[in-house]
C-alpha cells in the first residue's frame, strides 16, 4: 500500500480550497523527529492506540527510539524491542489472533541497540510476543519471506499477506499468500507485486503492480474485476455506508476506457471515474473515505494555476480540493474516532513544523456522503406467464428510508431491494429515491421488457437444472443442459445483488462444484444467464455443522 519513488505527472485543473471549518490537531513536542528525513508509511488503530510502521528512528522530544515501529496512545510512545533494522519500512501493521503482526520490506528485527543483535527469520514479515516483550518469526513450516510483505487484511479466519515476495524458504508464493496461525496456504498467484489489499462485499480484492483488479473466488482462483486500469493500484478503501470499493494509484484509466484522475470507484456491478475524468493529478499513494468525502494522498505536492496546494485533496462530489498546506508526499491515510491521521514525508501543515504526521479533523456538513445506486442483475427481461419480474437493489443499507417508482406507474415499494412485476413490454426506468436524517437523494435503473418470441421457451425443466445440497453447510453442486448455439453462465450473487463470481457454461452437459462454504451471507443466490438473460434463480442456504 506504500510506495516507491515515481515521475509526478502535473495537472492543469483548478482545485478550490475548502471553505469549510477545518482544524489541524498538532503532535507537538510528541512528533516524529530526532532524524533528518522521517517517513511514516503504515497506520493501524485499535483501542486507545495508533500503531506507526516507519522508517524513522526517534519519536518525542525525548528521542525515545523505536526504530519504524511504535504505538501512540493520545499521551506518549510506546517502543517494541528496537524495532527493524533497515530495508524499506513497516509497510503493514494488524491484529491476529492476539498477535501484532508487521510486514515490510525491512532485513530483520531486535530486541537490543546492536545492529547486528538480528532475530532469525523475521526478514520481512514478524510478530510481537507481548508476554515475553519481544519480537519473534512467524511459526511455519516452509521458511522467511524473501521479499517485503507489503499489506495484510484478515478474512474467513486467516491472516491474508500481499506484496513482493516470491517464495518462503524456497516454495514458491507469488505474491500472495494465507496464513492460518499454523502455516502458509497458496491461495493462488498474482502476475506482479501485491501493494495494497481489501475485504469487499466478503471477497478478497488484490491490487498492484498489475494492470487489473483481482478478486479471490475460493481455492486458488483469482478472477478479474471489470476490465483493465493503465498502471498500478496502490491502496484502497471501503465506503462503507455506500457499500463502494474505492481504489487509487499511478492509473488514469479504469475498465479499458474510462478516463479518471488516479482514483475510481467500483460499486459492485462496474467501474466510476472519480473527479473530472481527465486523467489529472499526481499519482495516489492513499485513499480513505472520511465524512462523506474521498480524501486523498498524492506522491508530491503541485502548483495548479499558479497556485500552490499540498498533497492531501479531497473530492467533495463536485470538486477537488486542497487540504491545508503539507510540503511533500503522503504514504497513507487512517480514519480513527472521527479523525484523519496522515502520514508521509512532509515536514511542514500549513507552514508550521510537523515531521512526517499529522491529525486533521473536518466537520460533516453536507449530504455528500449519500450516494445512491440502482442495479438490477441484466439490461434486458422477457414476459414469461404474462409478466416479467425484475428485482432491484440498492446499495444504501445504512439509510432510514427507501422508496420505489418503477416507471409503469406501479411503486409503494419502501423496502431497500424491491422485485416488481413488468406485464407490458417497453423501456422503463426504475427510481428509488432514499432517505437518511435530512438528506434525501435519488438513483436510477433502465431495463428492457420484451415479450418471449421466437424460439421455444427456456425453464428450470428445459435446462435441466438442479442444485444440491440445499440448505448445505458446505459447497453446492449445479447440473444444467445448454442447448447448442447458445451463450450461457452461472453466476453466483449475494442478497444485494453484487456478484460473487461467474462460470461458463458450455453446451451440452454441465456439473459445476460452487465454493459456498466460502460464501459469508446465510443466503445466496445462483442464477442461469442464457444469451444474456436470467432463466433460473435459485436461493442457497446456508447452514453450521
Amino acid at each position: 500500500m506504500k510506495a516507491k519513488g515515481l515521475i509526478a505527472i502535473y495537472f492543469s485543473f483548478f482545485i478550490f480550497h475548502f471553505s469549510l471549518s477545518q482544524t489541524w490537531v498538532p503532535f507537538g513536542k510528541d512528533t516524529i523527529g530526532c532524524h533528518p528525513s522521517p517517513k511514516v508509511a503504515s497506520l493501524y488503530h485499535e483501542g486507545d492506540s495508533v500503531f506507526v510502521g516507519g522508517p524513522f528512528l526517534y519519536v518525542s522530544d525525548s528521542c525515545l527510539f523505536v526504530c519504524e515501529f511504535g504505538s501512540y496512545n493520545g499521551n506518549s510512545w510506546r517502543k517494541y524491542g528496537d524495532g527493524f533494522y533497515n530495508g524499506e519500512a513497516v509497510q503493514s501493521i494488524i491484529r491476529y489472533h492476539d498477535k501484532l503482526y508487521a510486514g515490510g520490506g525491512f532485513n530483520w528485527a531486535k530486541n537490543h541497540l546492536s545492529l547486528w543483535d538480528s532475530i532469525g527469520g523475521t526478514s520481512n514479515f514478524a510478530r510481537w510476543n507481548e508476554s515475553q516483550s519481544t519480537w519473534e518469526a512467524v511459526p511455519n513450516s516452509y521458511g522467511r519471506a524473501t521479499q517485503a510483505v507489503s499489506d495484510l487484511v484478515l478474512f474467513n479466519d486467516w491472516l491474508i499477506l500481499g506484496g513482493a515476495f516470491h517464495t518462503f524458504g524456497t516454495t514458491n508464493f507469488w505474491s500472495i499468500a494465507a496464513y492460518n496461525d499454523t502455516d502458509y496456504i497458496n491461495i493462488g498467484a498474482m502476475p506482479g507485486d501485491v501493494r495494497a489489499l481489501e475485504v469487499y462485499n466478503g471477497s478478497v480484492y488484490a491490487g498492484g503492480i498489475f494492470f487489473t483488479l483481482k478478486k479471490y473466488v475460493g481455492g486458488t482462483t483469482w478472477e478479474d474485476v471489470g476490465g483493465h486500469v493503465n498502471y498500478y493500484i496502490q491502496d484502497m478503501c471501503v465506503d462503507t455506508f455506500n457499500n463502494f470499493l474505492y481504489i487509487t494509484g499511478g492509473f488514469t484509466i479504469v475498465d479499458d476506457s474510462i478516463v479518471t484522475d488516479r482514483a475510481a470507484l467500483w460499486n459492485g456491478y462496474y467501474w466510476e471515474k472519480v473527479g473530472y475524468g481527465i486523467g489529472g493529478l499526481n499519482d495516489g499513494l492513499a485513499i480513505a473515505d472520511y465524512k462523506g468525502n474521498l480524501y486523498m494522498g498524492l506522491f508530491t505536492t503541485d502548483s495548479v494555476n499558479g497556485e500552490y496546494v499540498g498533497s492531501l485533496i479531497c473530492w467533495d462530489g463536485e470538486n477537488w480540493v486542497s487540504v491545508g498546506h503539507l510540503n511533500y508526499g503522503l504514504q497513507v491515510l487512517k480514519e480513527y474516532r472521527d479523525t484523519l491521521w496522515v502520514g508521509g514525508v512532509f515536514t511542514e501543515v500549513d507552514g508550521q513544523p510537523q515531521k512526517a504526521i499529522a491529525r486533521y479533523v473536518a466537520p460533516l456538513t453536507s449530504c455528500n456522503y449519500l450516494k445512491p445506486r440502482a442495479f438490477a442483475l441484466a439490461d434486458t427481461f422477457f414476459i414469461t406467464a404474462g409478466n416479467a419480474p425484475v428485482q432491484f437493489f440498492n446499495n444504501n443499507a445504512y439509510a432510514d428510508a427507501w422508496q420505489w417508482d418503477f416507471g409503469d406507474g406501479g411503486s409503494g415499494a419502501s423496502t431497500k431491494d424491491a422485485t416488481h412485476n413488468y406485464t407490458l413490454p417497453g423501456t422503463y426506468t426504475a427510481t428509488v429515491t432514499v432517505t437518511h436524517d435530512s438528506c434525501v437523494k435519488t438513483a436510477q435503473r433502465t431495463v428492457v421488457i420484451q415479450y418471449n418470441v421466437g424460439e421455444k421457451e427456456l425453464t428450470r425443466e428445459s435446462l435441466g437444472f438442479k442444485l444440491y445440497p440445499n440448505p448445505t453447510s458446505g459447497d453446492v453442486t449445479v447440473e444444467c443442459t445448454l442447448p447448442a448455439n447458445k451463450i450461457g453462465e452461472i453466476k453466483t450473487h449475494q442478497t444485494n445483488g453484487t456478484t460473487l463470481s461467474q462460470y461458463p457454461l458450455s453446451p451440452g452437459f454441465n456439473k459445476i462444484t460452487l465454493p459456498a462454504s466460502q460464501w459469508k451471507e446465510r443466503f445466496s443466490f445462483v442464477s442461469v444467464f442464457v444469451d444474456g438473460r436470467i432463466v433460473v434463480t435459485e436461493k442457497v442456504v446456508k447452514i453450521k455443522n
